[in-house]
């Protein structure tokens, strides 16, 4: 990754030109930010057709590449939080590898909620997963 990093950063400052392999993921860098939507999608288009020095030197002239952003990360698995992923995926009605697939585009922080009203979370596992204590039936049940 830091031979990545690297030639991204003397592509950008113009010191050295980085190997016609490195094109690829420098396009899928590059284009996660929106304002190079446009220069990646015209190098996409073209990418097989052309030549890679020319499209490297196009991702450096041009003014609107901003930023790059990096890969995502995978998701760490904690044998601690093993049960919220399995309640996750039946929740869904997905196998484990399926949730693990997806993973990436829940909105974890909303999901924690609801999957352990629909699962009967004690105190112990919401803390575990990150969430508040139950408070509703507390003032019937210590009379």
């Amino acid at each position: 990754m830091t031979e990545l990093t690297d030639a991204y950063r003397n592509l950008m400052s113009g010191t050295t030109i980085p190997d016609d392999s490195l094109l690829i993921p420098l396009l899928r860098w590059v284009s996660g930010s929106y304002e190079n939507v446009e220069t990646c999608q015209g190098i996409n288009k073209r990418l097989f057709y052309g030549n890679h020095k020319v499209y490297i030197q196009e991702l450096a002239l041009n003014n609107t590449v901003k930023n790059f952003i990096r890969y995502p990360k995978a998701p760490k698995n904690e044998p601690k939080l093993s049960f919220f992923y399995k309640d996750a995926a039946k929740y869904f009605g997905w196998t484990t590898k399926e949730l693990q697939k997806n993973i990436s585009v829940l909105d974890m922080s909303t999901l924690k909620d609801i999957i352990a009203k629909s699962f009967g979370y004690d105190d112990k596992e919401r803390k575990l997963i990150g969430l508040g204590k139950l408070l509703g039936l507390r003032k019937y049940i210590n009379r």
